[in-house]
């Protein structure tokens, strides 16, 4: 059993770790700020993944979601059956809006699963 805090990694952090370099800015520093925080901090806690963070990652050019599944590739799923319910919830009560239905379910996937962090 690890004593490190137990972390969902969401999608977005899986895509900016793995980004090409870019032009935009804001975009680049996002990369930058993914990269430094994985290398610093991510071994001080147990990454869990969901099955949503596998397929998004699998989503797009081809190339780009090969590099987001392979650096995600050993890590342990959680359990989204149970999340469903909660996730509509959210949207239902106005916590998170309708457009962003699968952030609903990644806070869902965290809350039911007890991790201590979200990552997004």
């Amino acid at each position: 059993m690890s004593l490190r805090p137990k972390l969902y990694i969401e999608t977005s952090i899986v895509s900016y770790l793995t980004a090409k370099p870019s032009a935009d800015v804001r975009v680049t520093a996002n990369r930058d700020a993914t990269i430094e925080w994985w290398e610093a901090r991510g071994p001080d806690f147990e990454l869990f993944i969901s099955e949503f963070v596998l397929v998004e990652s699998a989503l797009g050019d081809s190339e780009a979601a090969r590099r987001r599944l392979e650096a995600i590739g050993g890590f342990p799923k959680l359990e989204v059956e149970a999340v469903r319910v909660l996730g509509q919830a959210l949207i239902s009560e106005g916590a998170i809006p309708a457009k962003a239905e699968i952030d609903a379910y990644h806070i869902a996937i965290a809350a039911v699963n007890g991790m201590e962090y979200l990552l997004t």
